[in-house]
């Protein structure tokens, strides 16, 4: 099932080259929202198999659609996977300010995910995610992300300088 989902994932991210802007997306949009509705079908069967393989490729799919009922069935990924690297990065491209308090408790914790969320949080969440970093600098319990958060928040605190600045 994991193949299946990393072949379904490969034609939903698929951007021909020749395409200008997002032409494909749109021409192709009754294609994807029913590769979207087949998918969706059989996310309580995935789910069933407590498989981060296949958890791993399924939130590929789900972290690159958007559509009624797909950040639900992401959300319900992220709290089964045991190893939630793949998850929480696909949750953070759909961009919800809502999930930072999702993903904030796996940031502060001592996991393979959380040393790479300080800069999903940053990337998705922009400003938003500055107290969210600020936490994870005092409270993340592994070395690295405390270290990742800092350099984030520093990234950040740029950005907005330059905004600031003049034009």
């Amino acid at each position: 099932m994991a193949g299946g989902y990393e072949v379904l994932h490969r034609i939903r991210g698929y951007k021909p080259l020749q395409s200008i802007g997002d032409a494909f997306e749109k021409s192709s949009a009754g294609f994807f929202t029913s590769l979207d509705k087949l998918v969706l079908g059989h996310v309580p069967y995935a789910l069933s198999l407590s498989s981060d393989a296949v958890y791993r490729t399924l939130s590929l799919y789900l972290g690159t659609a958007r559509g009624p009922g797909i950040h639900e069935a992401l959300l319900k990924v992220v709290a089964l996977a045991k190893d939630k690297g793949q998850p929480v990065i696909c949750l953070a491209w759909h961009r919800n300010p809502a999930d930072m308090d999702v993903l904030l408790p796996i940031m502060l914790d001592d996991n393979k995910a959380a040393s790479f969320l300080p800069y999903h949080f940053r990337e998705s969440y922009g400003r938003a995610a500055m107290p969210y970093l600020q936490r994870a600098l005092r409270e993340a319990r592994g070395r690295f992300t405390r270290e990742a958060a800092a350099k984030e928040i520093a990234q950040l605190q740029a950005e907005m300088s330059r905004a600031e600045l003049p034009r």
